[in-house]
């Protein structure tokens, strides 16, 4: 694989782990990563690489692992697991965290999430 192609690639699962953590824009993830914007801008359109230090901030900040950001496709048609997945298990993780505390509210905001991510809109509450 080229390198260019490697940081296209890079730059597509850094933007897929930033929209499943919850991030709507770049600027939001920039500043909860603690990097500057316009730096976060250029790693996530691929103008720029980033290193295995960056590399490790991003995926600690989105939920995924260093190795589904950094490394290619794995070869043999191997399943690694996407940015959505990780959002799924995070999302399930609330839910169940939330059911085992009785936190009746804590449930509801966590199927609000569900619900805007799947663009479902949330019942208004009494």
């Amino acid at each position: 694989m080229d390198k260019h192609r490697l940081v296209i690639e890079r730059a597509d699962r850094l933007r897929q782990a930033r929209i499943a953590a919850g991030f709507t824009t770049a600027r939001a993830a920039a500043r909860k990563v603690g990097v500057k914007e316009s730096t976060y801008r250029t790693h996530e359109n691929g103008a720029v690489s980033f290193d295995a230090d960056m590399g490790l901030k991003y995926a600690r900040t989105f939920g995924v692992s260093l190795e589904w950001l950094m490394l290619p496709e794995m070869p043999g048609g191997q399943k690694r697991v996407d940015a959505t997945e990780v959002s799924a298990r995070r999302l399930l993780e609330r839910v169940i965290r939330a059911l085992d505390a009785g936190d009746i509210r804590g449930l509801a905001d966590a199927v609000d999430h569900a619900k805007s991510r799947l663009g479902i809109r949330p019942a208004t509450r009494r």
